[in-house]
């Protein structure tokens, strides 16, 4: 991952979400709920489901907000773009819980306005962007939680707020289908080992469990197994006290799912690839994140696709200050 260095002037933003479910049938699965659901709600607008299908006490992460708030981003963004289709790529389900990596497709021809936020107009382009989810149904089958996994800033460039900065393409699930071969414990157990692993300071674990043409997908691009690993190490070495703290695994199949939080502090240089390296700020790192986790039929993981909010990252690290509705990057360090 390669750090920048950007100056925002003036712009306050809100995390945006996705979520929402459509359906009545009784007899449908946790998963098929989600994807109708979503359907429903940015494909058609239709947000009525959400009083029927969502708990009263719905909470959604990490905004802390309501079924309320959800209704008004899910609002806001088909009003932004009128055509916007969503498509459930992979869907990953097991107990109460159900994992979902959405794409969403529009065309950015109305005003974007969203609450505490200063309107954003269109500029009529097509946008694409990547959302993870992960619902929580209550024991009466209705969904009382959602997290979401969601890039403001790969978004916001590509509503042209952010016009000097690119962001890399979204990268679509080659392989979605949910294969049963069997392994489903010991696949989870082996996401698990690399969490304990990087927190213990072990990035060898990666080369003993990926695959060697593994492929990490994040808002920053696209790795191979040696590039996350170096690329973990830097960010280990800029923050030593970083841990990635597991909330939830959810396995089906060949996938495996994991909700985490990124904590740690910015207390020493980050060194880039190239030598060049970035002074630390001191400041604290919190940020949650859902990755999605692919394994072959040898029980490796093949593929990863890792979505968090890194406009949130940069900015808590201290290497941008948002200020106002206009971006002025500044040299790379």
């Amino acid at each position: 991952m390669k750090v920048r260095q950007f100056v925002f002037v003036g712009f306050v933003i809100t995390v945006m979400s996705i979520i929402s479910l459509p359906i009545t049938a009784a007899q449908q699965s946790p998963k098929d709920v989600v994807k109708s659901v979503i359907n429903s709600i940015y494909g058609t607008g239709d947000i009525g489901v959400i009083d029927t299908l969502f708990a009263p006490n719905f909470l959604r992460h990490p905004a802390e907000s309501d079924v309320t708030a959800l209704k008004i981003s899910a609002l806001s963004l088909r009003a932004a773009m009128p055509d916007l289709k969503a498509v459930s790529e992979l869907a990953v389900a097991e107990g109460q819980f159900v994992a979902v990596r959405v794409l969403l497709n529009g065309t950015f021809t109305g005003e974007f306005v969203s609450p505490n936020a200063l309107p954003i107009e269109p500029n009529n382009k097509p946008i694409t962007f990547a959302v993870h989810l992960l619902y929580r149904f209550d024991d009466t089958g209705k969904i009382a939680e959602e997290w979401d996994g969601f890039d403001n800033l790969n978004f916001l460039t590509q509503l042209g707020v952010l016009p000097s900065l690119s962001s890399p393409p979204v990268v679509a699930v080659q392989y979605p289908d949910v294969v049963d071969v069997g392994m489903s414990p010991q696949n989870k157990q082996v996401i698990q080992g690399y969490f304990d692993a990087f927190n213990q300071g072990n990035l060898g674990y990666i080369d003993s469990a990926f695959k060697d043409d593994f492929s990490a997908h994040n808002p920053f691009g696209t790795l191979d197994r040696a590039g996350m690993s170096g690329d973990l190490g830097r960010l280990r070495g800029a923050l030593p006290d970083l841990k990635e703290n597991v909330a939830q695994l959810v396995t089906e199949g060949n996938w495996t799912v994991a909700l985490y939080t990124l904590q740690g502090t910015f207390s020493a240089p980050y060194v880039n690839a190239d030598g060049s390296s970035i002074p630390a700020t001191g400041k604290p790192l919190s940020l949650p994140a859902i990755a999605f986790f692919r394994f072959d039929q040898q029980g490796l993981v093949a593929e990863s696709f890792e979505t968090y909010d890194s406009l949130s990252f940069l900015t808590q690290l201290g290497l941008i200050t948002v200020t106002a509705p206009i971006l002025t990057p500044t040299p790379e360090s």
